[in-house]
């Protein structure tokens, strides 16, 4: 309500005892900083979740930000914060990583393998592989099983 006429304002005797405006400033960046930090970390989590669920798919911006009612701008604002990479660089880790478990752990042929983790051309995959983990998939092969043929190796089983 706006003041009276002739109304007195009332000062403390000790100035001196109230925050400079930049103390302001920091209590403020101090009680907020956490709250967005909290709201970073939770929709980071979900955020990135949802892209190990579905590192396989074609993902953008566009479609997480519907997925979780978030403006595409936010959406990587929030997945850079909470990963500190893109939304591009994210998944291909994630590719790459699952890609490995499967050339070390089973006898896929490497076409299925770059098919399962997202990647239609086997030949992108490999080249990609190469350049992430400094070796191809066919010569990992090699050399976990030495002596047992090409890139190809053990069929579909």
């Amino acid at each position: 309500s706006p003041l009276a006429a002739g109304t007195q304002l009332q000062f403390p005797a000790d100035l001196a005892s109230y925050p400079t405006e930049e103390q302001l400033a920091a209590q403020v960046a101090a009680h907020s900083g956490p709250g967005l930090e909290a709201e970073t970390g939770r929709n980071g989590g979900e955020i990135t979740a949802y892209i190990h669920a579905h590192y396989a798919e074609d993902l953008s911006y566009d479609q997480i930000g519907r997925r979780f009612h978030f403006h595409p701008n936010h959406v990587n604002r929030l997945l850079r914060a909470y990963t500190g990479c893109s939304l591009h660089q994210y998944q291909v880790d994630i590719r790459m990583k699952r890609a490995l478990e499967l050339l070390v752990n089973t006898r896929r042929p490497i076409s299925r393998i770059a098919e399962s983790v997202g990647y239609g051309d086997p030949g992108y995959f490999a080249r990609l592989f190469r350049q992430r983990m400094g070796y191809s998939p066919s010569q990992l092969r090699r050399y976990l099983r030495p002596g047992e043929g090409g890139p190809e190796e053990g069929g579909a089983r």
